[in-house]
């Protein structure tokens, strides 16, 4: 539905909702959503461990994935002191499991 706006201008009214209802969903969008929702629990399923002991000897706690370049990502592990991404290949060779 369109309504005239002056100097010739022409608004489309209720334009979010049509590109709303153009967009599907395809199955990448479904498995974005769902990484969003629960990280954690993505990257449990890829092998990255709850707890580690690393970075001197301190315990952490996985709480996020960090995306990388292409489909790679790591694991947000949170020390006392801050935060910290590990990579799967890291924690098996360095770290330790709490």
């Amino acid at each position: 539905m369109r309504r005239a706006c002056g100097a010739g201008e022409v608004k489309q009214r209720g334009e979010k909702q049509v590109r709303k209802e153009k967009w599907k969903k395809t199955d990448l969008d479904r498995m974005l959503a769902g990484l969003s929702a629960n990280p954690v629990k993505f990257l449990r399923s890829e092998g990255y461990p709850l707890r580690i002991i690393g970075n001197g000897g301190y315990e952490a706690c996985l709480v996020g994935m960090q995306p990388l370049i292409g489909s790679e990502h790591a694991g947000i592990y949170r020390y006392p002191g801050g935060d910290c991404c590990h990579g799967l290949e890291e924690i098996r060779s360095g770290c330790g499991f709490a």
